[in-house]
């Protein structure tokens, strides 16, 4: 018989306890979609920061520049092309802001 050591500690790892689920075969197809790749790289951003039903809480073109060190023009650009691909989706009735649920949901 064998013996098994476990070493135990009471350090905690920084791990969040939020999380989307996105939907391996339509990244796939995002993937394909030619995207520009600071359109690209704004969809994997907005992973993480959509809320639950997909709302992008505080849309702002502002803020994802500055988040992510892009240019505001070309972030400019970038939601233009999301919207136009149906990738963002902005409501009629209030204005908010989604992502289109078939890439992923929270």
């Amino acid at each position: 018989m064998s013996n098994t050591s476990v070493m135990l500690t009471k350090e905690k790892k920084a791990f969040r306890d939020d999380f989307s689920m996105v939907f391996k075969d339509n990244t796939a197809t995002l993937a394909r979609m030619d995207l520009t790749p600071t359109a690209f790289r704004i969809v994997l951003y907005l992973f993480s920061v959509i809320d639950y039903g997909n709302i992008i809480p505080d849309f702002s073109q502002s803020r994802t520049a500055r988040e992510l060190g892009l240019n505001k023009s070309n972030v400019s650009r970038a939601f233009k092309e999301l919207f136009e691909r149906k990738i963002l989706i902005r409501n009629a009735e209030d204005g908010q802001v989604y992502l289109n649920s078939n890439l992923c949901v929270k």
